[in-house]
Parts: structure tokens; C-alpha cells; sequence
């Protein structure tokens, strides 16, 4: 194959992989699989795994739960929301769920994170 394919089509790749990037940015509070966003991508389950893991460094499930671990800490910090209906509106499956994953990334429960870091802010000002 030609250099000058082989560019186009890595250029392509990143180009498919950059909307489904938009994509999850945009509806993170829904359900997706590695099924929905492959035909979204128009492409198989795998290749669409190898391809976003390589341009991402991430795995689809990975970037899709960052996603949703730094809303979530956005909506901690500026809306008065309960952490269950910001569980809810982040696209996790349960408030204790949520607590898991955010306890397990942050090492603070999301009412601690809310806590400490509206703590911090009032104190700075």
C-alpha cells in the first residue's frame, strides 16, 4: 500500500473516532454499548475498540466513565442537585454505583468531594 493511502485512511480513522468523541461528550447520560457507538462508527465491535484505543489511549468504557466522573464533579460544585439525581442525569445505573466508581477514581465519596471542595472556595474567598 501507498504512504499517501495509509495517511488518508489514519486521517479517516481519526476523523470517525473524533465524532463519536463529540458523541459521547454530548449524550454521556444515556445508555451506550461498544455495539452502539461501533455502528455509529459504521464499523465492527473490534476494529471500533482497536481504532478508539489507539487514537484515544483510552477504551470506549473508560473515556465514556471519565466523561461522566467529571460532569458529575462539575454538577457536585455548582448545582445544589442531590448526588442521587446527579448519578442519574450522569448516565450512571445507580446512586451506589455512582458512589463506587467516584470513591474508587477520587478517594473521596461524591458528598466528601462536594464538601471539601465548597469548603475550599468559600474559604479562598
Amino acid at each position: 500500500l501507498s504512504k499517501k493511502f495509509i495517511k488518508q485512511t489514519e486521517r479517516e480513522s481519526t476523523l470517525i473516532i473524533f465524532s463519536i468523541l463529540q458523541y459521547i461528550n454530548t449524550h454521556y447520560s444515556e445508555k451506550m454499548t461498544l455495539e452502539d457507538l461501533s455502528r455509529r462508527a459504521n464499523l465492527s465491535p473490534i476494529y471500533f475498540h482497536r481504532l478508539f484505543t489507539k487514537v484515544t489511549q483510552n477504551t470506549p468504557a473508560m473515556y465514556i466513565q471519565q466523561v461522566r466522573l467529571d460532569r458529575a464533579k462539575y454538577m457536585l460544585l455548582h448545582t445544589n442537585m442531590a448526588c442521587s439525581e446527579i448519578a442519574n442525569a450522569c448516565g450512571f445505573n445507580s446512586p451506589s454505583y455512582f458512589n463506587y466508581v467516584f470513591r474508587k477514581h477520587f478517594k473521596l465519596t461524591p458528598n466528601e468531594y462536594r464538601l471539601n471542595n465548597l469548603n475550599t472556595e468559600s474559604a479562598s474567598r
